[in-house]
């Protein structure tokens, strides 16, 4: 049995968990993501990735003034 000090771990945890997976949910419905890169060119693939984390991010910080 865990102690009340280990389920409070567990539930930032699994609160962590759960919006990082979110966030990979949203980044996972950009077809862009989600397709196959075909540019071989160096450092291609992860300015995608980066690009794609940063639209996220903006439309994270633009819902929060909307709301």
């Amino acid at each position: 049995s865990l102690t009340e000090e280990q389920k409070r771990e567990n539930q930032k945890h699994n609160g962590l968990r759960v919006k990082i997976e979110h966030v990979f949910a949203h980044l996972k419905s950009l077809r862009v993501v989600k397709d196959r890169i075909r540019n071989y060119k160096f450092g291609f693939k992860h300015r995608v990735i980066l690009i794609a984390a940063q639209l996220h991010n903006f439309k994270l910080s633009v819902n929060q003034f909307v709301l």
